[in-house]
């Protein structure tokens, strides 16, 4: 099989390679330049020359700016909490990727992420990878209805602990250079900062922060510096502890709960990926990357579907992504458009 496989730099996208090769396959490397990751290109080629295989480098500055970055700053003055890497993934690192591959007629594409190919009543899917710790799938569920037959994931029955290993002794003097971010524009600045630096300078994003009874609790300095779920940075005249649980961008208004009023009982998400042939079932739910599945009943209702959790929740957040699984394989998923509230 002749193979475009996604060059990062790392170890895992370099482990990759050297399985690829090792079982027999022709191996075409591609690095997709953004700028902001411009300066591990050099590791990235030296990596390719070590194995002897070829590499095309695009120049993407432009195109990632105004897909992905400029996308993230929209979704926060909206007021809404955005997760660039689900949407990158999908409109821009496999696009790149699949785009190499018809230009050199090759047969799949593949990258370092740690998820598995799988099915679900006979359709194909994505599965969590082994290494539940390092699993990746949650990024990664809107590859599905772009099809799964070209894509390998060869990391996904692998450990991160089997890889340093395995890479380790066949390239020596790579050495581990970090877990990647996932907010890799934004480097070491924090996103807040990040965005501040990006803001119209003669416009006014500041407002109030109100509770759930409308009461004036405090100020803020802008309105896309807060998200569902946050408790810190909020400075308020009355003793909390306080979380946020809705942004209000017409009105600049932050709205904040007691922690008993800012659970959400459910939420509903646009739909992007429904394999379950029931319009109703229970499963389990992915509400954020870094958070455990939780239990839920899924209920479709055209092209939108609910997620009632059987323990309330808390932080959920309009703009993120909620990736349903049936067991360790993704059986849905969609953008959250809203979140409910019991006080509602």
């Amino acid at each position: 099989m002749r193979v475009v496989v996604g060059l990062s730099g790392g170890i895992d996208s370099c482990a990759v390679v050297a399985l690829l090769l090792e079982q027999g396959h022709t191996v075409h490397a591609c690095f997709l330049d953004t700028g902001f990751n411009s300066p591990v290109r050099e590791r990235v080629e030296k990596i390719a020359q070590y194995f002897f295989i070829p590499i095309t480098v695009y120049t993407l500055q432009e195109p990632f700016d105004r897909g992905v970055v400029a996308g993230f700053k929209d979704y926060y003055l909206s007021g809404l909490t955005p997760n660039p890497c689900v949407n990158c993934n999908v409109d821009f690192k496999f696009y790149w990727l699949r785009r190499l591959k018809e230009e050199l007629g090759f047969d799949a594409v593949a990258t370092g992420h740690y998820a598995r190919i799988g099915e679900y009543e006979g359709r194909p899917t994505i599965a969590k990878g082994v290494d539940l710790k390092k699993d990746q799938s949650y990024f990664l569920y809107r590859l599905i209805p772009t099809g799964l037959s070209d894509v390998l994931f060869p990391l996904g029955d692998k450990d991160k602990g089997w890889v340093r290993r395995y890479v380790g002794g066949r390239v020596p003097w790579l050495k581990p250079s970090g877990e990647s971010q996932d907010l890799c524009f934004v480097g070491d600045k924090d996103y807040k900062a990040f965005l501040m630096a990006g803001l119209e300078r003669d416009k006014d994003f500041s407002g109030k922060i109100v509770d759930i009874r409308g009461r004036v609790l405090g100020e803020h300095r802008g309105y896309f510096m807060y998200t569902p779920g946050q408790r810190s940075g909020l400075s308020l005249k009355e003793p909390g502890p306080w979380y946020v649980v809705r942004i209000v961008p017409e009105s600049r208004t932050v709205v904040v709960a007691k922690r008993e009023e800012a659970m959400a009982s459910r939420l509903t998400a646009r739909l992007g990926v429904y394999l379950e042939e029931r319009s109703e079932f229970e499963a389990s739910a992915k509400i954020r990357y870094n958070q455990p599945d939780v239990p839920v009943r899924v209920v479709r209702e055209g092209d939108r579907f609910e997620v009632v959790f059987v323990e309330k929740q808390l932080g959920v957040a309009p703009g993120q992504h909620v990736v349903i699984y049936k067991g360790d394989k993704i059986v849905a998923g969609g953008e959250i458009e809203s979140v409910s509230y019991p006080w509602e």
